[in-house]
Formats: structure tokens, C-alpha cells, sequence
């Protein structure tokens, strides 16, 4: 799914500094980025998240509740809508068409995974006429 951008040098370099203990961003092996969590950071959602990792990482998570008509397949469920954003800031070598692609595999896996763990009946409030679309949207800044 995920193609490596990475040249054979940089690779090296990589490996050379592994194997004394050291990363290419000066940490340790053993060293962790720092990781924090912020909750309801987006006002007009019904819910939000930013996780941020040191170093530049970030990602926020919002999710959000629609009216919407069922599928005609699954008339007595809910759906369920993800999506993945990798934005250009994420790394100076992002192509932006590949992040789309990347972000559309990525987000189709997580709906795969919402749907095998969620009983979207639950978001069901008239068979066949209303229910709850949950949209969950991720941007990687």
C-alpha cells in the first residue's frame, strides 16, 4: 500500500546510525517522541481530537453526526463515512497525488474496521427513511 520515497543512500545513512545506537533525527534507539492528546479542539463538530507528536507530527480527528437516508441494501442501518487527508506540509517529498491515494487506502481500511466493530443499527432512527450518517475526517498536517 505505502511505497517507500526513500533513496538507497538515506537508507544507509539509516541503517549506519542504527547500528550505533542512533536514529537519523539525533535520538537514541530506545528514544520516544513525545506524544500528547487534546480533546474538543473543533467547535462545530460533535467531536474532536489533535494528537501531536514531537518532532512535527500531527493529526486531527473530527466526527460528526448527519441526517441522511439509509442505503436501500441496508435499510434498518446507519453509515458510516471516513476520510483521510494527508496534507503537502506532511513531508517535503509528498507527492500529492500518492498522499490521495495513500489517504484513500488508509481511509477505506478504517471504514472496513468501523463497520466489523460498530452495530450501525444503532444509528438507525426510521427503517428506510432516516438515519445517522457518522462522518469521521482525519488531516495529517
Amino acid at each position: 500500500m505505502f511505497e517507500s520515497t526513500i533513496s538507497a543512500g538515506e537508507k544507509a545513512y539509516m541503517r549506519a546510525g542504527l547500528s550505533v545506537g542512533v536514529r537519523a533525527d539525533g535520538r537514541e534507539a530506545c528514544d520516544y517522541r513525545t506524544i500528547s492528546f487534546e480533546n474538543g479542539v473543533l467547535p462545530h463538530v460533535n467531536g474532536s481530537s489533535r494528537l501531536t507528536i514531537d518532532m512535527g507530527t500531527n493529526v486531527l480527528c473530527s466526527v460528526k453526526f448527519e441526517l441522511a437516508q439509509p442505503l436501500p441494501k441496508t435499510p434498518g442501518s446507519g453509515r458510516v463515512d471516513v476520510s483521510v487527508d494527508l496534507l503537502p506540509a506532511c513531508g517535503p517529498r509528498l507527492d500529492v497525488r500518492k498522499a490521495q491515494e495513500d489517504g484513500d487506502n488508509v481511509a477505506a481500511q478504517l471504514l472496513e474496521a468501523y463497520h466489523s466493530s460498530l452495530d450501525l443499527s444503532e444509528l438507525c432512527i426510521v427503517p428506510g427513511r432516516y438515519c445517522w450518517l457518522m462522518c469521521v475526517d482525519f488531516v495529517f498536517l
